[in-house]
Formats: structure tokens, sequence, C-alpha cells
């Protein structure tokens, strides 16, 4: 397969005091094998995502040259990254 795609995803207690709550995952699909592979991390990411308001992000597909995203509230725009 030649697609490509990730998705980074919140749990539905992210962002709340829970314990452990301040985890968010990584879902991805190697476009050389076609297998998924997951990882979850912990820190401000996540509940940074869920504070504008999302619960998850699926991005697919590549860039030709580094790019960026970034998610202002309700305005998430794809940006150059060079310097």
């Amino acid at each position: 397969p030649t697609r490509r795609s990730s998705d980074l995803h919140n749990g539905p207690l992210t962002g709340t005091t829970a314990p452990t709550a301040g985890r968010f995952g990584s879902t991805t699909l190697s476009p050389a094998t076609g297998t998924y592979s997951d990882s979850y991390c912990g820190g401000y990411w996540g509940q940074i995502l869920k504070y504008a308001g999302y619960d998850a992000l699926v991005l697919t597909g590549a860039a030709d040259k580094p790019v960026f995203l970034e998610i202002d509230n309700d305005n998430v725009t794809i940006k150059e990254a060079d310097n």
C-alpha cells in the first residue's frame, strides 16, 4: 500500500484531574507493510488538543517538504516549516 495515515487521539478523561488522564495515543499505518502500530505518551499535548475542542486528529497523505500543523481553536492549518 502507498497510502499513509496517522491519528493522534485522547481518552475520555484527558484534561481532567483523574489519575493518568494526561495521556494521548498515536496510531499509524505503515505505507511499506500495511500494518498498524500504536504508541502512548504522557505530557501536556493531549490536554492542549482537548482544550482546543478536539478528541482526535487524523492525518493522511504526505507532504513534499517539511510542514507543521497549527491548531488555534477552530482554525487548523498546515504551514511550511522552512525557517
